[in-house]
């Protein structure tokens, strides 16, 4: 083998070149006097650390996993039937889904994508959003109802518009109840009464309070995590889907898909602050880490809206690369948006320093929703 020496103490020693020619790193740690080796194939030590995007299939009952490195799909598990929300938990070694027609939720493992466990909810629930405590010790599910069988006619077989919401009657509790699990059990431990049917939910980043976006009611309920009740109501605009708050806790961004908007909600005083006017039925809501910019798909346009949370003005709109962009999610060092095309089957890669798409990826049929864990 042939060495290559680095400069200095506390990085990798060495690089040796095997008799196969591949790529091998040498780690030597300082352990209390003792030096640890850790040797492994280039490929497979950096594949370890690369982030992954994590998509829900609602028309397939999988998900997709992508190499963000790469934009290559590799890997697909099945779930049960038409996960629509998805969420990781903060260390990134759980994903979820919320499955519509399943009533339950699949626990993703990410170190061995496989499906480690499966949460049974009552019937009738249809789990749509889905959001992780930042303590990793619970889960809220929003119990939205089933979405299958709407009758738009642009719509996907999952999807159920606000006209079809208003035309039916929903005689179970499931369809205004956000469901509280624990991690560790898998258990229901609690239900909060919310508005008529949750459909996405976010923890503020102290884990002191979950928003729940309400979609016949065209309300916010604020749940106190602590007391699990409903503290405030906070009025927004007609159906009101996504939802995502500013790492430092002080604002809430809304889509509101009837009106084309996104309210902006101050979690201080549970007010709406601003109405900002975007895209044709907006529907995913992520704000990057620095808290300076919000996304959000617009549905009917195919574009995503970049709203600058200083100004709550639009400040940009990328075109994405194909049909229906739903879900949305933004990888760690924000440098790159990555949307859900339901209609095409594609992931929507956007680089955020140009605010173009930079690669579309084959998923599977349907796809909802996106999340995006840290690194492990």
């Amino acid at each position: 083998m042939r060495n290559f020496p680095f400069p200095r103490a506390g990085t990798p020693r060495l690089l040796r070149l095997g008799a196969t020619g591949q790529v091998v790193l040498l780690f030597m740690l300082i352990l209390g006097g003792a030096q640890l080796a850790i040797r492994g194939p280039l490929t497979t030590i950096l594949a370890a650390s690369t982030q992954k995007a994590y998509v829900a299939n609602g028309a397939s009952d999988t998900v997709s996993v992508i190499d963000v490195a790469t934009n290559t799909v590799v890997a697909t598990i099945a779930t049960d039937p038409y996960p629509v929300g998805i969420a990781a938990s903060p260390d990134g070694a759980h994903v979820y889904t919320a499955n519509n027609v399943g009533d339950s939720i699949s626990v993703i493992d990410t170190g061995t994508a496989l499906v480690s466990q499966t949460i049974s909810l009552p019937v009738g629930t249809g789990p749509f959003g889905v959001a992780v405590s930042p303590d990793n010790q619970r889960l809220y599910v929003a119990g939205y109802g089933p979405v299958a069988g709407g009758t738009g006619a642009a719509a996907p077989p999952f999807y159920r518009s606000d006209a079809d919401m208003r035309s039916e009657a929903y005689a179970t509790t499931a369809q205004n109840t956000v469901f509280v699990i624990d991690t560790a059990s898998g258990t229901v431990t609690n239900t909060v009464l919310v508005g008529t049917n949750p459909h996405s939910l976010v923890v503020s980043p102290d884990g002191a309070n979950l928003y729940v976006t309400n979609t016949v009611d065209r309300t916010v309920s604020v749940v106190s995590t602590a007391t699990l009740g409903a503290v405030a109501t906070i009025p927004v605009q007609a159906d009101p889907y996504g939802i995502a708050i500013t790492p430092n806790g002080s604002t809430v961004y809304v889509a509101n898909d009837a009106d084309s908007t996104a309210s902006v909600i101050d979690t201080s005083t549970n007010s709406v602050v601003a109405t900002v006017p975007i895209g044709t039925a907006p529907y995913g809501v992520v704000v990057n880490r620095a808290g300076t910019l919000a996304y959000i798909t617009n549905a009917v346009d195919h574009t995503i809206s970049v709203i600058d949370t200083g100004t709550n003005s639009v400040v940009g709109t990328v075109p994405v690369a194909g049909i229906e962009p739903y879900g949305i999610s933004i990888t760690s060092d924000g440098r790159y948006v990555y949307s859900t095309l339901c209609e095409d089957g594609k992931i929507s890669v956007t680089d955020t320093a140009t605010n173009t798409v930079v690669a579309t990826v084959m998923v599977g049929a349907g796809p909802q929703d996106v999340v995006i864990p840290p690194a492990r």
